[in-house]
């Protein structure tokens, strides 16, 4: 949970760094064993800081799938478009799904030129929370089968939230694996597994049911303290 601890799983499991000991593995198989592209290509990644470009939101969540989403000429051309005064494309079926799924698609779709609408520098057209959320559709787009997300809760009211506890249960229906770096303790309970980083490189991992039964653990009474700091906010 420490940002040391959490930017170390990050740069390992993308093999920004390699460990000293030890090894990595998915799906049994030691991550140094792959390319770069096909480890990389397997991993949708949501950071905490989403970069944006100065184009259209189309562009932007497309941007994560180029190899399925654009086709490059021999002069390099894009094919698809988006910009406002450019080309109005078919809009992938599945770009309005996961706008709906995260409650985006009423907003998106009635701005005057809806999807084709320009984020802005930095994405400054919309809200903390619309970017936050345009984020993990961009996630959702790209078809891998592991979901990285890095706090992407921060900024979302409760209901938004809960639209997002909903997209990672289909994800996990549709047999893809969602790794959470958070400190919102809130999605803990619809994890399988938890792993709680604790200084000087100690850990403790396991069911959020088994880490908040016994006071042995240091993750029940930070779990206890979270739920505290939740009500008191929730009674604001």
């Amino acid at each position: 949970k420490s940002g040391s601890g959490k930017s170390t799983l990050l740069n390992l499991l993308m093999r920004f760094w390699d460990p000293h000991e030890g090894r990595v593995t998915v799906g049994g198989k030691d991550i140094k064993s792959v390319t770069f592209r096909s480890l990389r290509g397997g991993i949708s990644y949501c950071p905490q800081n989403t970069i944006f470009f100065n184009t259209s939101v189309l562009n932007n969540l497309l941007y994560s799938n180029i190899d399925k989403y654009y086709e490059l000429t021999p002069e390099e051309e894009y094919r698809l478009k988006g910009d406002i005064g450019g080309d109005k494309v078919p809009i992938p079926p599945e770009v309005d799904q996961y706008l709906k799924s995260l409650g985006l698609s009423d907003h998106i779709n009635g701005l005057p030129a809806g999807v084709f609408t320009s984020m802005g520098d930095q994405g400054q057209a919309f809200s903390g929370g619309e970017r936050q959320r345009l984020s993990i559709v961009r996630t959702l787009l790209k078809d891998a089968p592991i979901k990285l997300f890095d706090e992407p809760t921060n900024g979302l009211d409760a209901f938004n939230e809960q639209l997002f506890i909903k997209t990672l249960a289909e994800l996990k229906a549709k047999g893809k694996t969602s790794i959470i770096v958070t400190h919102n303790l809130n999605l803990s309970k619809y994890c399988d597994k938890v792993l709680y980083l604790k200084e000087g490189g100690n850990y403790e991992y396991g069911s959020h049911e088994q880490l908040t039964k016994s006071s042995e653990y240091a993750y029940k009474k930070l779990y206890e303290t979270f739920l505290l700091n939740y009500k008191d906010q929730s009674d604001l």
